[in-house]
C-alpha cells in the first residue's frame, strides 16, 4: 500500500517547511501526500518526478471511484516497472477530495503558491537540475502556472522566476488549456448557459470564449472545424503565449474523455494539446480518469526518453 510522506524524510518537511508548506503536510493525511527518502542519504539516482493531481483528486487513490483514483498506479508501475525509488517520486493534495464541488473550484493564487513552494522544496530537497512533471486535468493548468513563475492576471500572483528551465519532461494528461466547451457561452462563468460555477470563470477558469465568424452559435463549439482566433478565458489566454513550458512537452487525450468533450475541441483546437507539444499521443476508448491511471505504460516511457533520442518517438 502507497501512504504519505516517507517517515524517515524528517529533511524533506523540514525542507517544506521553509517553503512555508509544512502546515498543508500536517493536515492531509496518508492518502494525500508521497514521496522521500527511506533512510539518510538514500541515493537520488533519477531525475525526481512531481506529480500534480486534477480537480477534486488527490495524491493517491481514495474512496469514491476513478475520479479519487490519484496517482497511486503510476508511481506503482515507475517502482516496479522503472527502478524508480520513493525518494525519486512526489505527490501532494492540494485541494478538497470533493467531486460534488467540483465546479466551485477556479485557479487560485493560493493554490497555486502552495504547490510551486512544493515543487521548489522538491529541488532543495533532492539536489537535483531537473525533474519531470506529470499532470492530470485542472493540475496541466497549475503546473503551466508554476512553471512560468510570477502570475500578473492571477490575482498578481509571486510565485518566483520561471521554471522552465528545471523542467525535462512535462506530461500533460487530459488538459483544458483552450477552455472546455461545457463552459462555452457569451457571459463567461456559466455551465451550458444556465447556472453560474466558478469553474467557467473567464478570469480564473476554463470559459472557452463566445462564439466567433467560424462556429455561428456555441452548441458548435466542439465540432471539428477551422479554429478561431484563441478567445479562451484571460489566464489560458496568458498561458498559451508560452511555447517552452519544458525541453519536452507530451499530451495525452482521448476520444472518449467526456469531461473535456466530444472531439477534444474547443472552437477549432485540441484543447488537451499543450503549447510546444513534440508528442502527441491519442487514445479511444479511455475516460476522463483512466486516461491518467492506464497509460502508466507510456508515461514511463516518455520519462525513460533521452532528449537526443526523443525524436525517434516523434515518427
Amino acid at each position: 500500500m502507497l501512504v504519505q510522506i516517507i517517515c524517515h524524510s524528517r529533511e524533506f518537511v523540514e525542507v517544506s517547511r521553509m517553503h512555508e508548506y509544512y502546515e498543508d503536510f500536517a493536515g492531509f493525511g496518508n492518502l494525500n501526500s508521497f514521496g522521500g527518502r527511506k533512510y539518510k542519504n538514500q541515493p537520488i539516482n533519477k531525475r525526481p518526478v512531481v506529480f500534480i493531481h486534477g480537480n477534486s483528486d488527490g495524491a493517491l487513490a481514495g474512496h469514491g471511484g476513478d475520479w479519487n483514483s490519484g496517482w497511486s498506479k503510476s508511481i506503482s508501475y515507475f517502482m516496479s516497472h522503472g527502478g524508480y525509488t520513493t525518494a525519486e517520486l512526489y505527490a501532494i493534495t492540494y485541494g478538497v477530495r470533493d467531486i460534488t464541488k467540483s465546479l466551485e473550484n477556479k485557479l487560485t493564487c493560493g493554490t497555486a503558491t502552495r504547490l510551486r513552494r512544493f515543487v521548489d522544496a522538491v529541488l532543495e530537497y533532492t539536489g537535483a537540475e531537473e525533474i519531470d512533471i506529470i499532470a492530470h486535468s485542472m493540475g496541466v493548468t497549475y503546473a503551466r502556472i508554476i512553471i512560468q513563475g510570477n502570475m500578473r492576471i492571477l490575482h498578481r500572483c509571486q510565485l518566483g522566476a520561471p521554471l522552465k528551465s528545471k523542467i525535462n519532461k512535462f506530461i500533460a494528461i487530459a488538459g483544458a488549456n483552450f477552455g472546455m466547451c461545457i463552459c462555452a457561452d457569451s457571459e463567461g462563468e456559466t455551465i451550458n448557459d444556465t447556472k453560474r460555477v466558478p469553474a467557467c470563470s473567464k478570469e480564473f477558469g476554463f470559459w472557452v470564449g463566445p462564439s466567433c465568424p467560424n462556429y455561428s452559435d456555441v452548441s458548435l463549439c466542439s465540432e471539428n472545424i477551422l479554429p478561431c482566433e484563441d478567445n479562451s478565458g484571460d489566464i489560458l489566454a496568458k498561458l498559451n503565449y508560452s511555447r517552452d513550458d519544458a525541453k519536452y512537452i507530451a499530451s495525452f487525450w482521448s476520444t472518449n474523455d467526456t469531461i473535456i468533450g466530444p472531439n477534444n475541441m474547443a472552437y477549432g483546437w485540441r484543447t488537451s494539446i499543450v503549447e510546444g507539444t513534440k508528442k502527441e499521443m491519442k487514445y479511444d476508448g479511455l475516460t476522463h480518469y483512466t486516461l491518467k491511471t492506464d497509460t502508466v505504460s507510456d508515461q514511463l516511457k516518455i520519462l525513460q526518453l533521452e532528449l537526443e533520442f526523443c525524436a525517434k518517438l516523434e515518427d
